[in-house]
């Protein structure tokens, strides 16, 4: 079941808004989900570009994934605002015991289970069938609203993953 949780849905953004994924080294629980929920909240209503508020939501999606989004037709976010966000996320990482920056996994369904595997054994978990072309891979590689609503979840051979299916 997907859990996603967020005051505004990504969705309803403008598709030229910037996003965020940040993905989570393992699983969450629902009282750390709470908790990233909380701070995520008091976080977003406070953050601003340059003094002024900006129009932003995320999601915590799987239990594995922290997306942030900012509609720049609303207020564009400044290099100091982004920074802000970034810090902000280390530092619930150290209160969480997680990092937020893994990418070092790649995390992909099976039999309708997110699942993860190390980037650098990617190639025999395709031998193995672990990975086959229809697996459905997360694609934490994303900028804008219209690229998460369309490239979000994908099918393996539709990746950079392709070249592992020759």
């Amino acid at each position: 079941m997907e859990n996603q949780i967020s005051a505004v849905a990504i969705e309803s953004l403008s598709d030229s808004s910037r996003v965020w994924v940040y993905q989570m080294d393992r699983s969450i629980d629902e009282s750390e989900v709470n908790l990233l929920s909380e701070l995520m909240d008091e976080f977003i209503a406070n953050w601003k570009a340059h003094g002024k508020p900006l129009r932003a939501t995320f999601q915590i999606i799987e239990n594995r994934f922290l997306v942030v989004a900012a509609d720049e037709d609303y207020h564009a976010a400044s290099g100091c605002s982004i920074d802000a966000s970034v810090h902000f996320i280390e530092e619930i990482g150290k209160k969480l015991n997680l990092n937020f920056f893994d990418r070092q996994h790649l995390i992909f369904l099976n039999g309708g289970e997110t699942k993860q595997v190390k980037i650098s054994e990617l190639k025999s978990a395709v031998a193995d069938g672990l990975i086959k072309k229809d697996t459905i891979i997360y694609n934490s590689m994303l900028s804008t609203v219209g690229d998460f609503k369309q490239k979000w979840k994908v099918a393996a051979k539709n990746s950079w993953l392709q070249r592992y299916f020759s």
